[in-house]
């Protein structure tokens, strides 16, 4: 059983251009963990075989260390202990509490191998200087919105105007808001804008802003405990706004130690296959005391095949997509270069985890 650590994330990053690129966008029914006191009695000391297993270090933008989605139940079904220790690896899980930001200080300072974020704070990393590559994405298709208090009287984009907005600038979430504006006749000049990332959900329910931008999973998650109502929704209209989570890694340690990541993807490979093959199981398996089995339906259940979104393939429409942040980040200043995604995006790993896998 591997030995999970979770490094709690709070200071504000050094490096000037992660301030601007806070990635917002969790993983899909994401659970909040209480911390366990640790005490002698409750320590239990590893294995001769455990201490000599090498260390596969996975960032995840949370405030816990708890695999979630596909991880989850490739963790269940020891999918990713098997695979791991074929080549002489355990998986240790660190929660960034600052997200994106933070997750890229980290890459830049050599003290995580993987991670899985948003689509945007790497291309900065990658802008910047920071040699990385995107392996797979875990979600091609996170939704995003735009939710008020349900007893609102703002009805549409449109009644924004002069209102008070959360939204994380310099953000995917940023670039969803500001498009969605652009297309109703509005400009982020019009806005009262909030930069609120870590407590963006709290200062919403705090009924201190008009308006919040967020991922449509967190709204879900919202609106069991304060009822909302949806003005825009990339699940019905801009759909080519939707977000993405991106499996990415360090390019000096994909050359050393390549047979460790093509090993991590085939157990990721395996518990997406469990997935479509037990749909059910893998609903129940989402649920636990902060997600509701309706609320895992909702997320997983309405797209046209479940669980498409979670392959981790990387398609042309995925690219595309990250052409489009990257003219984003070009075009608001937020990065000085374009990124050459032929070089950022390699699939080889995943393609030849798919080919082992399917033997």
């Amino acid at each position: 059983m591997k030995r999970l650590k979770q490094r709690w994330r709070w200071r504000y990053v050094a490096i000037s251009f992660c301030l601007l690129t806070t990635a917002f966008l969790c993983v899909a029914c994401s659970g909040k963990t209480k911390s366990k006191e640790v005490t002698s009695e409750s320590i239990v000391p590893e294995s001769k075989e455990e201490k000599d297993l090498k260390e596969l270090r996975l960032a995840l933008t949370s405030e816990n260390n708890d695999l979630t989605g596909i991880l989850l139940l490739a963790d269940q079904q020891n999918y990713i202990q098997e695979e791991l220790e074929a080549v002489g690896y355990k998986l240790e899980v660190y929660g960034f509490a600052q997200a994106g930001p933070a997750i890229n200080e980290a890459f830049a300072g050599k003290s995580i191998d993987i991670a899985i974020y948003g689509n945007l704070p790497p291309l900065v990393l990658k802008s910047n200087g920071i040699d990385v590559s995107v392996v797979a994405l875990t979600d091609s298709e996170l939704d995003q919105c735009i939710i008020v208090p349900k007893d609102s009287t703002i009805q549409t984009v449109k009644d924004l105007k002069g209102k008070t907005v959360i939204s994380g600038k310099g953000t995917i979430l940023d670039e969803y808001f500001k498009k969605v504006l652009y297309a109703n006749d509005l400009k982020i000049e019009d806005i009262n804008v909030i930069n609120d990332v870590a407590t963006a959900a709290a200062t919403f329910t705090s009924n201190n802003a008009d308006a919040l931008v967020i991922s449509h999973t967190q709204a879900l998650l919202i609106d069991e405990q304060f009822p909302i109502r949806f003005i825009e929704s990339t699940t019905n209209s801009h759909q080519e706004l939707v977000g993405q989570l991106v499996l990415v890694a360090r390019n000096e340690f994909l050359q050393d130690h390549p047979e460790v990541m093509t090993a991590f993807l085939r157990a990721y490979i395996r518990g997406y296959q469990y997935a479509i093959s037990n749909e059910e199981e893998a609903f129940d398996a989402f649920v636990n005391d902060k997600v509701s089995r309706e609320l895992v339906e909702k997320v997983y259940g309405s797209k046209e095949k479940v669980f498409s979104n979670l392959s981790g393939e990387i398609t042309q429409k995925d690219i595309n997509r990250l052409q489009e942040v990257d003219t984003f980040l070009l075009e608001n200043g937020l990065i000085s270069k374009s990124v050459d995604l032929k070089e950022f995006v390699n699939d080889s790993f995943y393609k030849e985890a798919l080919q082992e896998v399917s033997k």
